[in-house]
């Protein structure tokens, strides 16, 4: 009779999580396949990685003539653009008339590596020379455009930074960065990495992708998410669901250490042969739009404007959330915008809060519009 009882407890339990396994796949099957690309290409990289590259067409009958890439962060990939109808980037500068492309790099589960023996780890000199040049290579190639416009997330914009100061930089015609940290001395959200440095260089990876979708698989999963955003008040515990099972990526350990390296000494990036990043930026003159929240613990105000404090070109600066004013006030810029709100602004309400397309969106898109129309003197995208 006992084991009869537990038998049957044993396949109910085996039931149960079959069947939350299926609700989990089900719950967020429309955001999965909803995407609607024009064209998806795989480029080479010199070292041999492929990586994917999405692009959106211009909906509009008038469109622009410089093309946009869309970069992601670490431990993302493309979709933080891309969420979905409603809540896309992506589409919505589409909409708008701009072509779109966007990259996975070699951090994503899209990338493969064609060679024998795939390298341990990732540098940030690699995503820089290496992935950035493949992915302008064809984005130029394909559409005939002198340049791009570069719009990136957190390390994206770190990325796209760092090629605007180097050989690439003529590829590059404007910047528009969300969340770019460039001092991380000043980033708390390193606390938690640099008391577990060792650990990360021991296992390489951070499996952060299976984790995440198997919280998003519920509501109180969704929210739990959501509340570790840091996002209560700007993200919708849906959206965040959303975001988690089909933007979030592994993270490399050996970026992440390396962050700790760059924040024992200045703060600023270099890559392994030390190559200082924010001081190539003063070398270039490109255009360039910052944005950052007033509750972001990964890319705060301070660490956003030592970018705009070392940049050589025109830039401005816009600080969004509760206390922008006083945040804002801190930082001798010429060009410096505070956007007060009633609660802070986390690192993804800038990209994909409630209140992003009025906050965020309509502004980058007035930046590249002053672009297209030449309110930006044309000395100021000199090299």
């Amino acid at each position: 009779m006992k084991l009869a009882i537990a038998g049957a407890l044993g396949a109910i339990s085996v039931l149960l999580l079959w069947w939350a396994r299926v609700k989990r796949r089900d719950r967020w099957r429309h955001v999965v396949a909803d995407v609607a690309y024009d064209e998806v290409h795989y480029v080479d990289t010199s070292d041999g990685w492929r990586l994917a590259l999405y692009r959106y067409r211009p909906a509009a009958e008038i469109a622009a003539e410089t093309p946009i890439l869309l970069c992601h962060g670490l431990g993302l990939n493309h979709r933080i653009f891309d969420l979905g109808r409603g809540r896309s980037l992506a589409r919505w500068l589409r909409a708008r008339g701009r072509d779109v492309w966007l990259v996975d790099l070699r951090t994503t589960h899209t990338a493969r590596y064609t060679g024998q023996a795939r390298p341990r780890g990732v540098a940030i000199e690699e995503l820089v020379d290496r992935d950035a040049r493949a992915a302008l290579d064809r984005v130029v190639g394909l559409t005939g455009a002198a340049s791009v416009d570069w719009l990136g997330f957190q390390l994206g914009g770190t990325v796209g930074a760092a090629v605007a100061g180097g050989r690439l930089g003529g590829r590059i015609r404007s910047l528009a960065l969300f969340a770019a940290p460039f001092d991380l001395r000043v980033a708390p959200g390193l606390a938690v990495v640099r008391s577990t440095t060792r650990w990360l260089q021991r296992h390489g990876v951070i499996r952060l992708r299976a984790w995440c979708r198997r919280l998003a698989g519920t509501r109180l999963g969704a929210r739990r998410l959501r509340d570790a955003m840091r996002s209560r008040s700007n993200l919708q515990a849906d959206l965040a669901g959303a975001l988690a099972y089909v933007a979030v990526e592994d993270i490399d350990a050996e970026l992440l250490v390396s962050a700790t390296v760059w924040a024992a000494a200045d703060g600023a990036p270099r890559s392994t042969r030390g190559v200082d990043y924010r001081a190539r930026a003063s070398a270039t003159a490109r255009p360039l739009w910052l944005v950052a929240g007033t509750g972001d613990a990964i890319a705060p105000p301070a660490s956003v404007a030592a970018l705009a404090a070392a940049w050589g070109g025109d830039v401005t600066l816009r600080v969004v959330g509760a206390n922008a004013c006083e945040i804002a006030g801190r930082h001798d810029l010429a060009s410096v915008e505070a956007v007060e709100t009633a609660t802070r602004w986390g690192h993804l309400d800038l990209i994909a809060g409630a209140r992003a397309p009025d906050m965020v969106w309509y502004p980058v898109l007035a930046f590249l519009e002053r672009l297209d129309d030449g309110a930006l003197a044309a000395e100021t995208w000199g090299t």
